[in-house]
């Protein structure tokens, strides 16, 4: 395609495609032969995921006695290397073959396979042994029959797909009803017990216990013909028996042990728990799965009735066994308990139910019961899954849309305040999976809004050029470019956000976007390095409905005008409205080409970025009203720094009177108080705080004057939290008061000095200019530098 400045503007604003060549249909986008095979070049070392070791396959591990209920194959093999390998040559044919066997079986689950680590650990040996020679046969058998003695747990393994939400979040809700479950069944089983032999103590001191039939059975059938068993019966019914439990307090005692023992809460010790059993005997345990919130809300408040009537039996058994209950007092109190008695740590006894809402589009009535369950505190866990993250019609769409505006939904529950809430992306889940065991087992209700990166709208072409995992790299992708961040709300963690919002995994998360470099061979088969920021643009670039918003620029006709969309959006519209934005994309060949994007494509990215700062707030980054105090409060110690100099001028005015013959010559006073007067003058030209009265004064480095181009830090306000060090210690060391300073503005590349400035705490690293005007990537860390001048 021909292009030339205006057209690609045009195309910017309106969307209409320049002109196309005939000769080059290949360079349009949309419909050509090489779209399906495009992706961005972040993408670009990813194209097998089997060979690489990352956090899936992920093992669900069987049983509750595993103090992990769930594993990454990578975890497992790494404890397997360093037990059975040592390091060095000597391990070195061990280390290889358990490698081996990881890709094999991360492969099987790739390929969709489904099994337990057994299964596949087996299959895997016996296609490694069959691969071999036979010299080599007997070694390998030795090592992996050794490994497999090692790996202590099992279960199902799961690649990133689209039911991996689906089936970390019920696993990890199984694994806490397991554990409650067993708290029930030591508590329950203990007040059965008790209150058996209560009943029984009182049988046996009853007229009943003291019948012809029951001394009989009592004696056995080897003495039966030695007693007379009607006389012995006469005459212990004529004994003392008022120690007989009272008539009411018995039907009490019967009545809480039925109720315990009919539960349907939990299937325990005293309830058969064969299935078929429990159907026949109409006690089949309740389920608390279910497919929508409606459906989980509806189970809850039907069975509110029976978790009354358990709670009234636990805590009248709890009173009989100390035999505290006493009449009137508490028949009063037990007549008038009902749901609105139940306490907190009452509901915490029963499960929580769980919806798992996967598919899309949802009704105005569920998303409605979705809020106000969040809103009500009820036991009801909800897991909505994201497929899709970018409809069309999420471009505008209200604060309900699903999609790109997904996070909206979690957001919004934030703002209730009354629910743990969780968003990720299922690539990230395993390693949160520490924050979704927290959230299931939190009191009240809570949202998991996870996208699961497998409704992407890419062609079977590009998932087979670019990755064998399409769903893991769109999920990664759409944190990476702040279409889906991470974040958790815990209400229960303190009384502050800074205590329970927490922006964690998210890559670069005090920037607009995630930066990277890659190194890359240019026209002239040289090394070049490649800086990109990844924005939603890069990521919309994926999805096939979207591909006429992107249009390919040969590099002939590349223009001085052309930016990266990272760049654009950090500058002002006015100042960019003459540029031409475009995302870097690769296609099978790993050649990398420029497409400009259009106005569309620009405002979802701006909107991600909105979306993405006020997420930024909620963490306590980049807070503007922190930003607004802290300018006012410098307003006002300059304003009193100025007061304070210029009566220090006239002080010293006062003090050093001169004739008018020794105007031009300075006196023994003058020159006594001028250091003093450019040590205050030098020193009100920083913008650092004054040390405080009484402090002791230490030698420190001296600070560059504010109009250098040089890179200064504000030395005293330093709070020494080794960011800067920690990046860069050539550039950037501490005085003899732990504070930093710019030891050597030439230590480093500008870009280390750009980004200790993002990451600073306080904002007091200021980059000045770069020095290297041949550093890659120069106009984009130039305009990130203008933050902070």
């Amino acid at each position: 395609m021909s292009t030339n400045t205006q057209d690609l503007v045009a195309f910017r604003l309106t969307g209409k495609r320049p002109a196309q060549d005939s000769d080059d249909a290949s360079a349009v986008v949309a419909n050509s032969a090489d779209s399906s095979g495009l992706c961005p070049v972040l993408f670009a070392g990813y194209s097998d995921l089997t060979s690489l070791r990352y956090d899936f396959p992920v093992i669900l591990i069987n049983g509750p006695h595993h103090s992990a209920p769930m594993r990454s194959l990578t975890s497992i093999m790494n404890d397997i290397i360093d037990s059975l390998a040592p390091k060095g040559s000597e391990g070195e044919f061990d280390r290889k073959q358990l490698l081996e066997l990881e890709r094999q079986i991360r492969s099987y689950a790739a390929s969709g396979d489904k099994g337990t680590l057994s299964k596949f650990w087996k299959k895997a040996q016996a296609d490694l042994i069959r691969g071999t020679t036979s010299s080599e046969r007997k070694a390998l058998k030795a090592c992996l029959d050794q490994a497999r003695t090692l790996v202590d747990v099992d279960g199902e393994v799961i690649d990133c797909n689209e039911y991996t939400c689906s089936k970390i979040t019920e696993h990890l809700w199984d694994f806490e009803v397991t554990a409650k479950a067993i708290r029930f069944r030591k508590r329950v089983g203990a007040l059965i017990l008790r209150l058996e032999r209560i009943l029984e103590a009182d049988f046996q001191i009853s007229g009943d216990a003291q019948d012809p039939a029951n001394l009989k059975g009592a004696v056995g059938d080897a003495l039966a013909s030695s007693f007379d068993f009607k006389a012995l019966s006469d005459l212990l019914k004529g004994s003392d028996t008022h120690d007989v439990l009272p008539v009411t307090r018995k039907e009490r005692i019967e009545n809480s042990l039925k109720a315990l023992k009919q539960q349907r809460f939990f299937a325990t010790s005293y309830l058969d728990t064969d299935e078929r059993a429990a159907d026949e005997a109409g006690l089949k345990v309740h389920k608390y799965i279910f497919n929508t919130c409606t459906k989980a809300h509806d189970a809850f408040l039907d069975r509110l009735p029976e978790m009354v009537e358990l709670i009234k039996a636990i805590a009248i058994a709890e009173l009989e066994i100390v035999n505290g209950y006493k009449d009137g007092f508490d028949d009063d109190f037990f007549l008038g308990f009902d749901q609105t008695s139940l306490m907190p740590e009452d509901l915490e006894l029963f499960p929580s139910y769980l919806a798992v809402c996967c598919g899309q589009p949802w009704s105005t009535t569920e998303k409605g019961r979705i809020i106000e369950t969040l809103s009500s505190g009820l036991p009801i866990k909800i897991m909505v899954q994201t497929d899709d993250i970018l409809p069309p019609s999420s471009f505008g769409a209200g604060p309900f849309s699903w999609g790109l505006s997904g996070a909206q939904l979690a957001g919004l529950a934030v703002g209730l305040g009354s629910a743990f809430v969780l968003q990720s992306t299922a690539s990230n889940l395993y390693q949160l999976r520490s924050e979704l065991q927290a959230g299931l087992a939190a009191p009240g209700s809570a949202l998991f809004s996870l996208f699961s990166g497998a409704g992407a709208q890419t062609s079977e072409k590009q998932l087979a050029g670019t990755n064998r995992n399409g769903s893991y790299i769109t999920a990664a992708a759409a944190m990476e470019a702040r279409a889906f961040p991470t974040f958790v709300f815990n209400h229960e963690a303190g009384s502050d956000l800074a205590a329970r919002f927490s922006l964690l995994n998210n890559p670069h998360s005090r920037s607009d976007w995630t930066s990277y470099s890659l190194d890359c061979e240019d026209d002239d088969l040289q090394r070049t390095t490649l800086d990109f920021a990844f924005t939603i643009a890069d990521f919309m670039a994926t999805d096939e409905r979207y591909r006429n918003h992107f249009v390919k620029v040969v590099k002939s006709d590349w223009v001085s005008d052309m930016v990266s969309v990272g760049e654009y959006l950090a500058t002002s519209s006015g100042d960019m409205s003459d540029k031409i934005p475009y995302v870097l994309m690769i296609n099978e060949a790993g050649e990398a080409s420029r497409y400009v994007v259009d106005d569309t494509v620009i405002r979802a990215t701006k909107r991600a970025r909105d979306i993405w700062h006020d997420l930024q707030e909620l963490g306590g980054i980049n807070n503007s009203h922190a930003r607004k105090r802290l300018e006012e409060e410098y307003e006002v110690w300059e304003a009193k720094k100025q007061d304070e100099l210029e009566s220090l001028r006239v002080e010293m005015a006062a003090a050093a009177p001169v004739s008018v013959q020794d105007v031009n010559a300075p006196s023994a006073m003058s020159e006594t108080l001028a250091p003093a007067v450019r040590q205050a003058t030098d020193a009100d030209a920083g913008t650092a705080m004054p040390p405080p009265q009484g402090a002791e004064l230490k030698e420190t480095a001296p600070e560059p004057q504010v109009q250098n181009d040089d890179p200064w830090i504000e030395t005293v306000r330093c709070t020494t939290c080794n960011e800067c060090t920690d990046l860069n210690n050539q550039i950037f060391a501490y005085d003899d008061n732990m504070q930093a300073y710019v030891a050597n503005p030439d230590g480093g590349p500008f870009r280390d000095i750009v980004v200790a400035a993002e990451n600073c705490q306080v904002a007091i690293i200021h980059p000045g200019k770069p020095r290297n005007s041949n550093e890659p990537g120069l106009p984009d860390l130039i305009k990130r530098a203008e933050l902070f001048m």
